[in-house]
């Protein structure tokens, strides 16, 4: 692929980490900014999605930190191991949380069964987990995540705005939205909901006709 070519895998690497790292942040700023604003059972169910989208995010910015962000080039892969030494205090932290890839795995990607044991995440329970779980934990997760960030993106600032500016001149078009509005996209909802009830229809009375 052209960007590899034109850029270092750090490069890249750090970029990635930004990005999710921001995609973090901007998560739990926008949840931060509707709490106590509304009623209590939509506030929960919010509360929950944002920790599910944090935790998946929190494991591909760890798998992206401890797998990618290497190189051939020994003095960049130098300045890596110096500020690796620099953020561990928040990647000790954050290792506290034993189980986040386990959960993130069983529970959020993984259609709630742990696989290798062959058994539903109930068995076990979804509080048994050493996951971050309020938003004490949350707040301590987003302030690792930002100072990992922020210390990689000081450091390598002159290289990501290369990288931005060349992804900024690629002009790939995007795919075209499935329904162009509203009213289209209730039309075929509708008739899909139909369709389905005239199945389940028929289902009955074939099981009542044997």
């Amino acid at each position: 692929m052209e960007i590899h070519s034109k850029f270092d895998e750090v490069d890249i690497s750090v970029y990635h980490l930004v990005f999710i790292g921001n995609s973090i942040n901007n998560i739990i700023e926008a949840f931060s900014k509707v709490i106590y604003k509304i009623d209590d059972l939509h506030e929960k169910v919010l509360y929950v999605s944002t920790f599910s989208i944090v935790l998946i995010q929190t494991v591909s910015f760890l798998d992206e930190y401890h797998n990618f962000l290497k190189t051939d080039n020994e003095e960049l892969n130098n300045t890596i191991k110096v500020i690796k030494k620099t953020v561990k205090p928040a990647t000790d932290q954050i290792k506290k949380w034993r189980d986040i890839n386990e959960f993130r795995n069983n529970v959020l990607a993984h259609n709630l069964r742990d696989r290798k044991k062959m058994m539903t995440v109930f068995e076990k329970g979804l509080s048994s987990y050493d996951i971050p779980k309020n938003s004490n934990d949350l707040m301590v997760l987003q302030n690792c995540i930002s100072a990992i960030k922020q210390t990689f993106e000081s450091a390598f600032a002159s290289r990501l705005q290369i990288l931005q500016e060349y992804l900024d001149k690629l002009k790939i078009p995007p795919k075209e939205n499935k329904f162009k509005n509203s009213k289209e996209a209730k039309k075929v909802a509708q008739t899909i909901y139909n369709q389905v009830n005239t199945n389940i229809a028929q289902l009955k009375s074939s099981v009542l006709n044997e």
